[in-house]
């Protein structure tokens, strides 16, 4: 799943280079920036998580893997978010033949959608260089149109909490998620209701 702007997500590194450079950012005393761009492979971005599968005939692309490929960045979309690492947390992980790993569980922050527009260096970890994404400003026979949409959709929001457990249980973090969102943003509204379903990545590109 993508990382949302304005929304938190947990990530998991398992690779010892990219848990060794974030250890470095973390040792000059600022949360790092890193970018957060999904995998068009839904396996690939799984294995980024840092997830153990036991089948290995069904094991995902390695990091290594990926970044041999001729254009790593081609295989993951090039619209993401911009993100701080604001917590991590190490912790030991299976690596290969059974061994443990040090690896590290990130608390990320999302600030704004960037748009990938090439690579620096394979790494790992992966360096790129990005540009911030400008969203493209409403006319004003839009406004209305605009208004209606943010109306109904927090509407939905609202209502969908009131019949589904789920989101019951976390009310307090949703409610939390609609008072930080800025006055009449259709951008932020479409990025807090898409992060609150089960779409898949794919899916939740299209409205990111």
């Amino acid at each position: 799943r993508p990382l949302f702007p304005g929304q938190q997500q947990i990530l998991h590194i398992s690779h010892p280079d990219v848990a060794k450079e974030i250890r470095r950012l973390l040792d000059h005393g600022t949360p790092p920036l890193i970018g957060a761009f999904l995998h068009k492979n839904a396996d690939t971005a799984a294995s980024f998580l840092g997830e153990v599968h036991k089948d290995e005939e069904e094991a995902p692309l390695q990091l290594e893997a990926f970044l041999n490929i001729e254009d790593p960045i081609g295989s993951m979309y090039h619209i993401g978010t911009r993100a701080r690492v604001v917590q991590a947390m190490p912790f030991l992980t299976h690596g290969k033949d059974g061994i443990m790993l040090d690896g590290m569980q990130l608390l990320l922050q999302g600030i704004d959608l960037i748009t990938l527009d090439s690579m620096l260096h394979r790494g790992p970890p992966l360096k790129v260089q990005i540009s911030k994404l400008r969203q493209k400003p409403k006319s004003e026979g839009d406004k209305d149109i605009t208004r209606a949409y943010i109306n109904e959709t927090m509407h939905t929001i609202r209502e969908i909490m009131k019949i589904n457990p789920q989101f019951r249980e976390h009310a307090a973090m949703i409610h939390q998620g609609l008072e930080r969102l800025e006055k009449g943003d259709p951008h932020a509204i479409a990025h807090f209701a898409a992060s609150l379903t089960t779409a898949s990545g794919a899916e939740l590109m299209t409205v990111l």
